[in-house]
């Protein structure tokens, strides 16, 4: 069954509100996204948390989320994500692309992952 990854959204927990940059990053099929170095992560019963070492803020990825960010373990470009998805759930390309889109450029957004 696919989750939408747009629900798979980037969860934050802080005691204090995290600073943001609300720009987008731009995303073409050969960008490439990495982990940032400034964020440790560990898998919790097949979720993932995360902490941003640069504000102190936890996030929480459910399982959809997670199995992007597993594929992240290594740089891949934008259009190696989509297809890695795309073999696993049976959905429109088109609606699989954004949905990843969003949420690659959400934890940019957050400081968890870096796009060259």
């Amino acid at each position: 069954m696919y989750h939408a990854v747009a629900r798979a959204g980037v969860r934050g927990y802080s005691s204090h509100v995290a600073d943001r940059d609300d720009t987008r990053p731009g995303l073409t099929a050969q960008s490439r996204i990495a982990l940032s170095k400034e964020q440790v992560s560990c898998d919790l019963d097949g979720e993932v948390a995360i902490v941003n070492l640069d504000n102190g803020v936890y996030y929480g990825l459910d399982p959809t989320a997670t199995r992007i960010w597993g594929l992240l373990a290594e740089p891949r470009t934008f259009a190696d994500i989509c297809g890695s998805m795309l073999r696993i759930y049976d959905v429109e390309p088109s609606a699989l692309e954004a949905d990843v889109r969003a949420f690659v450029s959400e934890l940019a957004m957050q400081g968890l992952v870096v796009i060259t």
